[in-house]
């Protein structure tokens, strides 16, 4: 399967994790958009109609608690130490729901996205 093609297949479910990653507010992420970026990733993935509905559950989960770590009044160490946690749990959990080529090719679209994130900031940074 080519990467580059799937790309844009899950921009909307790559961006949640984007955000998720920087450890930004959560209040605009919807379920409707969890939704849309686990339907993406069944296609991209071929997940089961039971891979997704857990898929679905996992980032649900993740992204209601990520919400209540970062609105609650605890300093920035201890919310940090709270995420990292949140994070090794998720990908702990998407380990045992996906086979080990869906969790590569998983791995390889996020950790490309997560890089071209990251060139699209050093360059607006020059800009600027």
């Amino acid at each position: 399967m080519n990467i580059k093609l799937t790309l844009p297949v899950i921009f909307v479910f790559v961006q949640m994790l984007t955000i998720c990653s920087f450890g930004q507010q959560q209040s605009s992420i919807s379920k409707a958009t969890i939704i849309k970026g686990a339907d993406s990733l069944k296609v991209s993935l071929h997940l089961s109609d039971e891979q997704t509905q857990k898929f679905r559950e996992i980032n649900s989960a993740f992204v209601d608690s990520l919400t209540v770590i970062n609105q609650s009044s605890e300093s920035i160490l201890i919310k940090g130490e709270k995420r990292k946690g949140l994070f090794k749990s998720r990908e702990e959990a998407l380990k045992k729901l996906l086979t080990l080529e869906q969790y590569q090719q998983y791995r390889a679209i996020i950790d490309a996205k997560r890089r071209e994130n990251e060139n699209k900031a050093k360059e607006l940074r020059k800009t600027n």
